[in-house]
C-alpha cells in the first residue's frame, strides 16, 4: 500500500517536472534562425511590390541578429506591429517554432490604383480604400494609373463622396 502511494507521488512529481521544466528550458534556448514568407494577393509577377531581402534587411536593422536572442526574448507583438506599419504590408504573423526558428509571414496589400495629381502628388489606393504615400520611388506597383485634379488627398482613407 505504502509502495503504491510512493509510486503515484513519483509519477505525479515527474509529470509536474516535465510540464514545468520543458517549457521553462525551451524559453531559455536560443533562436536558431529566421524563416520569412511573403504572401502576395495574386500570383502574377506584376503584383510583387515587397520582397524578402528588403524585409529581412529592415528587421535586422531594427532588431539586430535574432540568433543572439533567447526564445522568450523575441518581441513577437512588437515585430508584428512594426511590420504592419510598413507601406505595402497588409498584415503579419510572427511566431517562434519549437525548434527555435522565428517564423514571420507577411501579406502584401492589394494595390488597385496608382494616382498622380495635378499638384504633383503621388499615392496608391489599396483594395480597402487606404491611401498609401510611398516613402521611396524605388518601388512601383503594376496597376491602373489615374491622374487629374484630386481634392483633399492628404487623408488615410479615400472617400467616394464629395461635399459640395
Amino acid at each position: 500500500m505504502k509502495k503504491r502511494v510512493l509510486t503515484k507521488i513519483g509519477i505525479i512529481a515527474a509529470v509536474v517536472l516535465i510540464a514545468v521544466g520543458v517549457p521553462l528550458a525551451m524559453g531559455y534556448s536560443k533562436v536558431t534562425g529566421l524563416e520569412l514568407v511573403v504572401q502576395y494577393p495574386n500570383e502574377s509577377a506584376e503584383d510583387i511590390i515587397i520582397n524578402k531581402q528588403n524585409i529581412t534587411y529592415t528587421l535586422a536593422k531594427q532588431y539586430g541578429d535574432f540568433t543572439k536572442y533567447q526564445r522568450r526574448q523575441i518581441p513577437e507583438d512588437d515585430i508584428k506591429t512594426f511590420l504592419e506599419k510598413m507601406d505595402f504590408i497588409d498584415h503579419a504573423v510572427v511566431s517562434v517554432s519549437l525548434s527555435g526558428v522565428l517564423r514571420v509571414t507577411v501579406m502584401q496589400k492589394m494595390i488597385i490604383v496608382n494616382v498622380y495629381t495635378s499638384k504633383g502628388e503621388h499615392f496608391y489606393i489599396d483594395n480597402k480604400r487606404n491611401i498609401i504615400y510611398p516613402k521611396t520611388d524605388t518601388i512601383t506597383a503594376q496597376c491602373l494609373i489615374a491622374n487629374g485634379d484630386f481634392v483633399n488627398t492628404k487623408k488615410s482613407v479615400i472617400d467616394s463622396t464629395k461635399d459640395k
